[in-house]
């Protein structure tokens, strides 16, 4: 069987792209009601969640609608499971919110999530993974770093499964696009980069 993309997601501020399904968002709403919105509809659950930073919620909500009720860890080796993400903002802002509360009295549970991999940590434990992950960053979504970094790690057989993709969020500008790669059968996508370039652009 050939690596092929199984599942994808794609969030921003008009709506939410589901293998080949679209739900809008209402038009004025903040990241806080849509994102609230998908909980709610999709019942994620996180003791969690109201004290993640909106990055890592964005990354977290958009990975639990990516997997869809998917037990990925009883399919596979939770070390057989890989995350690749990247984003433009890092963890700036919260960062920034950090550095404001620096000013009074810091606030510890802003500090928690000044790393862009704190969004990845959450991932991990709601869903039992225990493989390689990476978080990169680059100015722009750069499918062709998403695309070599993920056959490095299929290659040098590191991974049998990777989630990847983007999500950045800053200042209530946000977008999420994430991709499930591995062996699969003729009805999905081939992983490539220019199938990759087609679903962000459907």
């Amino acid at each position: 069987m050939a690596r092929k993309i199984t599942s994808y997601c794609i969030i921003d501020s008009k709506g939410i792209k589901r293998n080949n399904g679209f739900q809008d968002f209402a038009s004025g709403n903040t990241f806080k009601e849509n994102i609230d919105t998908l909980i709610h509809e999709n019942e994620i659950k996180n003791s969690r969640l109201g004290r993640m930073d909106p990055m890592s919620v964005l990354g977290f909500v958009g990975t639990e609608l990516l997997l869809d009720n998917r037990k990925i860890s009883e399919e596979y080796d939770p070390y057989d499971i890989g995350i690749v993400f990247s984003n433009n903002s890092s963890s700036l802002d919260t960062d920034l919110k950090y550095w404001d509360s620096v000013k009074k009295i810091a606030s510890p549970s802003l500090f928690v999530y000044t790393l862009p991999n704190v969004s990845m940590a959450e991932i991990c434990i709601k869903n039992c993974i225990k493989g390689e992950n990476h978080f990169f960053l680059s100015q722009k979504i750069d499918l062709k770093l998403i695309y070599e970094q993920c056959s490095t790690l299929f290659d040098q057989e590191l991974s049998k499964v990777i989630i990847t993709g983007w999500v950045d969020y800053f200042q209530d500008d946000y977008k999420a696009v994430l991709f499930i790669i591995e062996d699969g059968n003729g009805e999905y996508p081939d992983f490539t980069e220019e199938n990759l370039n087609k679903i962000l652009k459907q």
